[in-house]
Protein backbone atom coordinates (compact mmCIF):
# COMPACT_ATOMS: atom_id res chain seq x y z
CA UNK A 1 0.00 0.00 0.00
CA UNK A 2 1.62 3.35 -0.99
CA UNK A 3 2.62 5.58 1.89
CA UNK A 4 -0.02 8.19 3.79
CA UNK A 5 -2.90 6.30 1.34
CA UNK A 6 -4.73 6.14 4.59
CA UNK A 7 -5.27 9.11 6.77
CA UNK A 8 -2.41 10.98 6.12
CA UNK A 9 -2.45 13.93 8.64
CA UNK A 10 -2.52 17.64 7.84
CA UNK A 11 1.31 18.71 7.95
CA UNK A 12 1.63 15.65 5.07
CA UNK A 13 -1.38 17.16 3.12
CA UNK A 14 -0.21 20.20 2.74
CA UNK A 15 3.10 19.16 2.05
CA UNK A 16 1.21 17.23 -0.87
CA UNK A 17 -1.10 20.05 -1.66
CA UNK A 18 1.96 22.33 -2.16
CA UNK A 19 3.71 19.86 -4.76
CA UNK A 20 0.48 19.14 -6.59
CA UNK A 21 -0.25 22.63 -6.88
CA UNK A 22 3.47 23.46 -8.03
CA UNK A 23 2.89 21.03 -10.68
CA UNK A 24 -0.81 21.63 -11.99
CA UNK A 25 -1.04 23.00 -15.69
CA UNK A 26 -3.39 25.64 -14.39
CA UNK A 27 -6.07 26.59 -11.48
CA UNK A 28 -7.21 23.91 -9.36
CA UNK A 29 -10.15 23.94 -7.30
CA UNK A 30 -11.30 22.77 -4.07
CA UNK A 31 -13.29 20.58 -5.07
CA UNK A 32 -10.38 18.64 -7.13
CA UNK A 33 -8.17 18.82 -4.11
CA UNK A 34 -10.16 17.48 -2.10
CA UNK A 35 -10.29 14.07 -4.00
CA UNK A 36 -6.80 14.07 -4.73
CA UNK A 37 -6.46 13.96 -1.19
CA UNK A 38 -9.27 12.31 -0.63
CA UNK A 39 -10.93 13.97 2.36
CA UNK A 40 -13.54 16.52 2.71
CA UNK A 41 -13.53 19.66 0.85
CA UNK A 42 -13.79 21.36 3.95
CA UNK A 43 -10.99 19.67 5.17
CA UNK A 44 -8.86 21.06 1.84
CA UNK A 45 -10.09 24.51 2.82
CA UNK A 46 -8.49 24.21 6.32
CA UNK A 47 -5.37 23.10 5.06
CA UNK A 48 -5.03 25.63 2.51
CA UNK A 49 -5.25 28.19 5.27
CA UNK A 50 -2.72 26.79 7.36
CA UNK A 51 -0.57 26.30 4.18
CA UNK A 52 -0.81 30.05 3.32
CA UNK A 53 1.50 29.95 6.70
CA UNK A 54 4.26 28.17 4.99
CA UNK A 55 3.90 29.53 1.67
CA UNK A 56 4.71 33.27 3.40
CA UNK A 57 8.08 32.30 5.18
CA UNK A 58 9.67 31.52 1.20
CA UNK A 59 7.53 34.52 -0.26
CA UNK A 60 5.23 31.94 -2.13
CA UNK A 61 1.27 33.37 -1.80
CA UNK A 62 -1.75 31.56 -3.14
CA UNK A 63 -3.66 32.95 -5.60
CA UNK A 64 -7.54 32.16 -5.37
CA UNK A 65 -9.67 32.75 -8.64
CA UNK A 66 -13.59 32.55 -8.34
CA UNK A 67 -15.00 29.31 -10.91
CA UNK A 68 -11.28 28.78 -11.01
CA UNK A 69 -9.70 27.78 -8.04
CA UNK A 70 -5.99 28.25 -6.99
CA UNK A 71 -2.45 28.18 -7.77
CA UNK A 72 0.92 29.07 -6.60
CA UNK A 73 2.52 32.18 -7.41
CA UNK A 74 5.90 34.06 -6.71
CA UNK A 75 9.42 34.19 -7.78
CA UNK A 76 10.21 30.98 -9.73
CA UNK A 77 13.66 30.62 -7.40
CA UNK A 78 11.20 30.58 -4.40
CA UNK A 79 8.42 28.29 -5.33
CA UNK A 80 11.52 25.67 -6.23
CA UNK A 81 12.94 26.22 -2.74
CA UNK A 82 9.54 25.22 -1.31
CA UNK A 83 9.51 22.41 -3.26
CA UNK A 84 12.99 21.21 -2.49
CA UNK A 85 12.39 21.37 1.32
CA UNK A 86 8.81 20.17 1.25
CA UNK A 87 10.06 17.15 -0.43
CA UNK A 88 13.46 16.68 1.58
CA UNK A 89 10.85 16.88 4.61
CA UNK A 90 8.59 14.16 3.42
CA UNK A 91 11.42 11.82 3.17
CA UNK A 92 12.57 9.23 5.64
CA UNK A 93 16.03 8.01 6.92
CA UNK A 94 15.03 4.89 5.64
CA UNK A 95 13.84 6.48 1.99
CA UNK A 96 17.77 8.58 1.64
CA UNK A 97 19.44 4.88 2.64
CA UNK A 98 17.14 2.98 -0.06
CA UNK A 99 17.97 5.78 -2.51
CA UNK A 100 21.88 5.51 -1.98
CA UNK A 101 21.63 1.86 -1.94
CA UNK A 102 19.89 2.21 -5.42
CA UNK A 103 22.68 4.75 -6.43
CA UNK A 104 25.69 2.96 -5.06
CA UNK A 105 24.66 -0.54 -6.59
CA UNK A 106 23.74 0.89 -9.55
CA UNK A 107 20.42 -1.01 -9.69
CA UNK A 108 17.09 -0.28 -11.18
CA UNK A 109 15.05 1.82 -8.71
CA UNK A 110 11.46 -0.05 -7.48
CA UNK A 111 8.90 2.97 -7.76
CA UNK A 112 8.43 4.35 -4.62
CA UNK A 113 6.12 7.84 -4.12
CA UNK A 114 7.99 8.89 -0.86
CA UNK A 115 5.03 10.66 0.00
CA UNK A 116 4.62 12.57 -2.75
CA UNK A 117 1.93 13.33 -5.26
CA UNK A 118 1.77 10.78 -8.41
CA UNK A 119 3.47 13.07 -10.60
CA UNK A 120 6.21 14.32 -8.50
CA UNK A 121 6.89 10.95 -7.75
CA UNK A 122 7.08 9.52 -11.32
CA UNK A 123 9.58 12.35 -12.15
CA UNK A 124 11.75 11.68 -8.99
CA UNK A 125 12.06 7.78 -10.33
CA UNK A 126 13.27 7.86 -13.44
CA UNK A 127 15.41 10.72 -12.47
CA UNK A 128 16.65 8.43 -9.71
CA UNK A 129 17.11 6.10 -12.09
CA UNK A 130 19.04 7.96 -14.44
CA UNK A 131 21.48 8.79 -11.55
CA UNK A 132 21.78 5.03 -10.74
CA UNK A 133 22.97 4.15 -14.58
CA UNK A 134 25.28 7.18 -14.84
CA UNK A 135 27.32 7.49 -11.50
CA UNK A 136 30.46 5.21 -11.61
CA UNK A 137 33.35 5.33 -8.34
CA UNK A 138 35.37 8.07 -9.50
CA UNK A 139 31.89 9.88 -9.18
CA UNK A 140 30.94 8.85 -6.04
CA UNK A 141 34.34 9.85 -4.68
CA UNK A 142 33.67 13.42 -6.05
CA UNK A 143 30.04 13.85 -4.54
CA UNK A 144 28.73 13.30 -0.93
CA UNK A 145 25.38 11.87 -0.47
CA UNK A 146 23.67 15.09 0.55
CA UNK A 147 25.07 16.73 -2.74
CA UNK A 148 23.93 13.60 -4.80
CA UNK A 149 20.17 14.10 -3.46
CA UNK A 150 20.45 17.99 -4.18
CA UNK A 151 21.40 16.83 -7.71
CA UNK A 152 18.50 14.74 -8.41
CA UNK A 153 15.87 16.94 -6.23
CA UNK A 154 17.19 19.71 -8.05
CA UNK A 155 16.77 17.88 -11.58
CA UNK A 156 13.20 16.62 -10.92
CA UNK A 157 12.20 19.81 -9.90
CA UNK A 158 13.18 21.56 -12.92
CA UNK A 159 12.08 19.03 -14.88
CA UNK A 160 8.68 19.34 -13.31
CA UNK A 161 8.57 23.11 -13.70
CA UNK A 162 9.36 22.64 -17.07
CA UNK A 163 6.56 20.70 -18.26
CA UNK A 164 4.42 23.87 -16.97
CA UNK A 165 7.09 25.87 -18.83
CA UNK A 166 8.18 27.67 -15.99
CA UNK A 167 12.00 28.93 -16.53
CA UNK A 168 14.27 29.85 -14.46
CA UNK A 169 14.20 32.57 -16.00
CA UNK A 170 15.10 32.07 -20.40
CA UNK A 171 15.05 29.38 -22.89
CA UNK A 172 18.59 30.58 -23.72
CA UNK A 173 20.59 27.03 -24.54
CA UNK A 174 23.63 25.77 -22.81
CA UNK A 175 26.35 26.08 -24.96
CA UNK A 176 29.41 24.07 -23.51
CA UNK A 177 27.60 21.11 -23.51
CA UNK A 178 30.15 19.44 -25.45
CA UNK A 179 32.83 20.41 -22.76
CA UNK A 180 30.66 19.56 -20.06
CA UNK A 181 30.16 15.54 -21.40
CA UNK A 182 33.77 15.35 -22.06
CA UNK A 183 34.55 16.08 -18.71
CA UNK A 184 31.57 14.10 -17.18
CA UNK A 185 30.46 16.72 -15.14
CA UNK A 186 27.77 14.87 -12.91
CA UNK A 187 24.78 17.59 -12.94
CA UNK A 188 24.96 17.80 -16.38
CA UNK A 189 25.06 14.54 -17.60
CA UNK A 190 22.01 13.88 -15.33
CA UNK A 191 20.21 17.32 -16.64
CA UNK A 192 20.65 15.75 -20.09
CA UNK A 193 19.56 12.46 -19.60
CA UNK A 194 16.05 13.15 -17.91
CA UNK A 195 15.41 16.27 -20.04
CA UNK A 196 16.23 13.70 -22.96
CA UNK A 197 13.70 11.47 -21.82
CA UNK A 198 11.30 14.28 -21.80
CA UNK A 199 12.26 16.26 -24.67
CA UNK A 200 13.20 19.43 -23.46
CA UNK A 201 16.20 21.11 -24.35
CA UNK A 202 19.20 22.01 -22.03
CA UNK A 203 18.98 25.15 -21.17
CA UNK A 204 21.53 27.46 -19.76
CA UNK A 205 19.72 28.70 -16.43
CA UNK A 206 18.60 25.20 -15.82
CA UNK A 207 21.83 24.00 -15.43
CA UNK A 208 23.15 26.84 -13.44
CA UNK A 209 19.63 26.09 -11.07
CA UNK A 210 20.92 22.79 -10.46
CA UNK A 211 24.92 23.19 -10.16
CA UNK A 212 24.58 26.54 -8.17
CA UNK A 213 25.07 25.04 -4.71
CA UNK A 214 27.66 22.34 -5.97
CA UNK A 215 29.69 25.16 -7.51
CA UNK A 216 29.68 26.95 -4.43
CA UNK A 217 30.72 23.92 -2.37
CA UNK A 218 33.66 23.08 -4.93
CA UNK A 219 34.53 27.10 -4.31
CA UNK A 220 34.59 26.61 -0.44
CA UNK A 221 36.37 23.22 -0.93
CA UNK A 222 39.30 24.89 -3.41
CA UNK A 223 40.30 27.57 -0.89
CA UNK A 224 40.25 25.53 2.32
CA UNK A 225 42.66 23.51 0.02
CA UNK A 226 44.94 26.54 -1.06
CA UNK A 227 44.95 27.82 2.31
CA UNK A 228 46.32 24.68 4.09
CA UNK A 229 48.87 24.50 0.98
CA UNK A 230 49.77 28.09 2.05
CA UNK A 231 49.87 27.20 5.78
CA UNK A 232 51.87 24.37 5.07
CA UNK A 233 54.24 25.82 2.68
CA UNK A 234 55.01 29.22 5.30
CA UNK A 235 55.15 27.22 8.11
CA UNK A 236 58.38 24.87 6.58
CA UNK A 237 59.71 27.86 5.72
CA UNK A 238 59.74 29.89 8.76
CA UNK A 239 60.03 26.73 10.88
CA UNK A 240 57.08 27.71 13.09
CA UNK A 241 54.07 24.76 13.09
CA UNK A 242 51.55 27.50 11.93
CA UNK A 243 49.22 24.65 11.06
CA UNK A 244 49.10 23.47 14.27
CA UNK A 245 47.34 26.71 15.04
Amino acid sequence: MARYALFPDQEVRIYRLILRLALAETFLTSDTLAEDMSVSRNTILSDLEKMELLLYEYDVTLQRRNHYGFCLAGEESQIRLLMEIVIQKGMTDYDVYNMMQTIVNQEKTQATNYGMPHEMATIFNVTLTEMAQLVDQEMLDQFNYSEILAIILRVAIATGRLKNTHTMKSYKILDNQQQLEQKRELPFLLMQAVFNYYHFPNLEDEYIYIFSDILINYQDANIAELTTALIAEVSEKEQVPFNAD
